[in-house]
C-alpha cells in the first residue's frame, strides 16, 4: 500500500534490526494470498490475522453485578455544579449505558476506571473541586448549585459535599477490591482458554513480541 513496493521496505527495517509484524483483517488464507505474511517473512516477524465475523471476548466474572451495583452508589455521589453540571452528571450516566451495551464485564470495567484517583471531574462535580480546593463552596453563587444545596448555609453545603466525598471513598475502595477479584477470575479463566487451545488475538500477539525480545535481549520480570 503505497508509492514504495513492501518488499523493499520490509528489507530495508530488518537490515536494520526491526521486525515487522503484520496483522490482516481478514480471513488467515486472504492474508496470505494478498502477501501479508510475505512482508512479516520479510522481516523476521510474525504474520497474525483478525476475523471481524468473531466477536471480542469478555470475561465476565461473578463479580460483575455487584461492581454495577457500586457504580450505581458512586454516581449518586456526584455533585453537578455551574453551567454544565447537570449535564455533565447525564452525559456520563449516557456513557456508563453505553459500556452496559457490551456486556456486563464491559460496564464493570468503566466503573473499575472511574473507581481510580486519576478519574477527576474538578470542573463539574464539587467533591472533586472541593478536595482540589476546599475554599471553592465560598467562590460559588447560589445559582451554580444543585436543587439540593439551593437552601443549604455555607456550613450545610459543605458538610453535605464532604459527606458525599466520603461515602465515594468507601464505594471506590470496594470496587478496587473486587476488580482484582475478577482480574483473578479472568486469568484464571484465560489460562483454562489457553490450555484448552482457545488463544486470543492479544495473547498470541503478546507471547510473540516476548519471544522476539528475548531474541533481542530483553528481560521480562
Amino acid at each position: 500500500q503505497g508509492p514504495d513496493p513492501y518488499r523493499d521496505a520490509c528489507k530495508t527495517a530488518i537490515g536494520k534490526g526491526i521486525m515487522i509484524n503484520t496483522i490482516f483483517c481478514g480471513n488467515y488464507d486472504e492474508g496470505v494470498r494478498t502477501f501479508w505474511k510475505d512482508g512479516a517473512d520479510l522481516a523476521d516477524g510474525k504474520y497474525f490475522n483478525i476475523d471481524q465475523d468473531q466477536q471480542v471476548i469478555h470475561i465476565s466474572t461473578p463479580h460483575d453485578q455487584r461492581i454495577l451495583d457500586l457504580n450505581e452508589k458512586l454516581n449518586s455521589t456526584y455533585i453537578g455544579y455551574g453551567d454544565q453540571g447537570e449535564q455533565r452528571v447525564q452525559m456520563q450516566s449516557t456513557q456508563d449505558s453505553n459500556a452496559a451495551s457490551y456486556g456486563a464485564a464491559n460496564a464493570a470495567e468503566r466503573a473499575s476506571f472511574k473507581a481510580k484517583e486519576s478519574y477527576k471531574n474538578t470542573s463539574w462535580d464539587l467533591v472533586d473541586a472541593m478536595e482540589e480546593d476546599e475554599a471553592v463552596i465560598e467562590k460559588l453563587d447560589k445559582d451554580d448549585l444543585p436543587a439540593e444545596m439551593k437552601d443549604m448555609d455555607k456550613k450545610e453545603q459543605k458538610e453535605y459535599v464532604e459527606a458525599k466525598a466520603k461515602e465515594r471513598e468507601e464505594v471506590r475502595k470496594e470496587i478496587l477490591e473486587l476488580e482484582e477479584k475478577a482480574k483473578e477470575y479472568q486469568a484464571e479463566k484465560r489460562k483454562e482458554m489457553s490450555e484448552s487451545g482457545e488463544d486470543t488475538l492479544d495473547k498470541v500477539m503478546s507471547k510473540t513480541i516476548r519471544e522476539q525480545a528475548e531474541k533481542k535481549g530483553f528481560k521480562y520480570n
